[in-house]
């Protein structure tokens, strides 16, 4: 695929996974460089060089911030769109997402989301199950 420069795009970061960033150049032999500037990553300004083809995928704004409950409802299906919706998700502190009938589960290393506090525990233990 061809960027231009300035085209928004996800690139495949060493440390953390996908990032959304901006093409600064592209050229078929020396490959993509990508300036980061996502927000919600911790490399916003780092620059990644000579990217393959395969470690730069197009993006478009307006999907940034998808979160369905259901990871096949995304618009785009891609490693990056849907790491992204998992970790915009856990940072909601919503642990649990869809995949059509599979649950992905992650551990949220935090006791302080409301659906598992203490209080919450009586509430499921006198719950009727169907």
């Amino acid at each position: 695929m061809s960027f231009n420069s300035g085209d928004i795009c996800f690139a495949k970061h060493p440390k953390h996974a996908w990032v959304v960033g901006n093409v600064v150049s592209s050229d078929p032999k020396a490959g993509t460089t990508v300036k980061c500037n996502d927000p919600v990553r911790e490399c916003v300004g780092e620059v990644l060089d000579k990217l393959k083809a395969d470690d730069v995928t197009s993006c478009r704004e307006d999907l940034l911030d998808e979160t369905p409950d259901d990871l096949l409802s995304l618009t785009v299906l891609h490693d990056a769109t849907l790491l992204r919706c998992l970790y915009l998700r856990y940072f909601k502190d919503v642990v649990y997402t869809n995949i059509g009938a599979i649950v992905v589960a992650l551990n949220p290393f935090n006791f302080k989301i409301p659906h598992y506090m203490d209080d919450k525990m009586e509430g499921y233990l006198t719950r009727k199950h169907h």
